[in-house]
């Protein structure tokens, strides 16, 4: 029995991966079968070269896809550039407001615009260059360019921090002003809650190719075992979660070139187990926390 069989190598192939990379040798099959509770005799082979196959081509499309996802310091880059971008056009805006006659002709022109862009529900841009009063020259569009960079200021996965108080920043220049009040704005009651929020949504994104993996593993493992699929129980520090599933899962990754932290894993096993439906063969089992019991 292997478990590279041709048509296995034909589709790897046709995806730029070479099949002889992977370690699929007569003990790796042994050891997975054991973690299963069986010997070769007690399984189908040639389904279980199928599914294991499955997870292998499955992963691996994950992580190239993964492999895309910007990074959170790519996204902080990218918006911390538009709230430059933003900074910018209100500065240059208020020189032309500060040279008279061409900021009486701006505010002029857009409002007569003959195919407007920006004309929604009355308002367009000549409303927004002009406020209620002439010396109110263009603060609607000023507010809104302030309203922006703070979303793009909220938008940021950063790490809340105690800001500066006013005295800090007395003398600073008026950009380091002007963002410190931005930044001031962006917060809310809760921004350690949203930080959480935020940065555990951005790590399932990074983690995706792991997580497809646990859910195809949680689809395959009762065709194969009659032993709970669990992450364990922690038995402490150095030893980590005990569990077959959890086994037979590092084990695999290993073998597919992948190198994640067992904890990782366990959480990921945990997640399905936790959150997709239970099959035919799926019994529902109860893991103990051994920080629970103070262990």
């Amino acid at each position: 029995m292997t478990l590279k069989t041709f048509s296995f190598r034909e589709t790897l192939a046709g995806h730029g991966y070479d099949l002889d990379a992977f370690p699929f040798d007569d003990a790796y099959l042994d050891r997975l079968l054991g973690f299963l509770g069986h010997d070769r005799a007690g399984v189908d082979l040639n389904a279980f070269a199928r599914d294991h196959f499955n997870l292998l081509f499955g992963f691996l499309q994950a992580r190239k896809i993964e492999a895309g996802l910007p990074s959170i310091t790519a996204e902080t880059r990218a918006l911390s550039k538009a709230q430059d971008a933003a900074f910018a056009l209100t500065q240059a805006l208020r020189a032309v407001r500060d040279t008279g006659e061409a900021g009486q002709r701006l505010i002029a022109e857009s409002g007569a615009l003959p195919d407007p862009r920006f004309d929604q529900d009355g308002v367009r841009l000549g409303d927004l260059m002009r406020g209620a009063q002439d010396q109110s020259l263009y603060v609607p569009l000023q507010a809104l360019l302030f309203d922006l960079r703070v979303a793009l200021q909220r938008a940021k996965i950063e790490k809340p921090r105690v800001l500066p108080m006013r005295a800090d920043v007395i003398g600073a220049s008026a950009k380091i002003q002007d963002a410190q009040r931005v930044r001031a704005a962006a917060q809310d009651d809760d921004p350690e809650g949203r930080y959480r929020t935020r940065l555990a949504r951005h790590g399932l994104v990074a983690n995706s190719a792991l997580t497809h993996f646990a859910a195809q593993l949680w689809d395959m493992w009762p065709k194969y075992s009659d032993r709970p699929f669990t992450e364990g129980r922690y038995e402490g520090k150095g030893i980590g979660n005990n569990s077959a599933t959890l086994d037979f899962a590092e084990t695999c990754l290993k073998a597919f070139g992948a190198d994640y932290r067992r904890s990782l894993i366990a959480q990921k096993l945990r997640d399905v187990r936790e959150l997709l439906p239970q099959g035919e063969g799926q019994q529902e089992n109860v893991v103990i926390s051994m920080r629970k019991i103070g262990g």
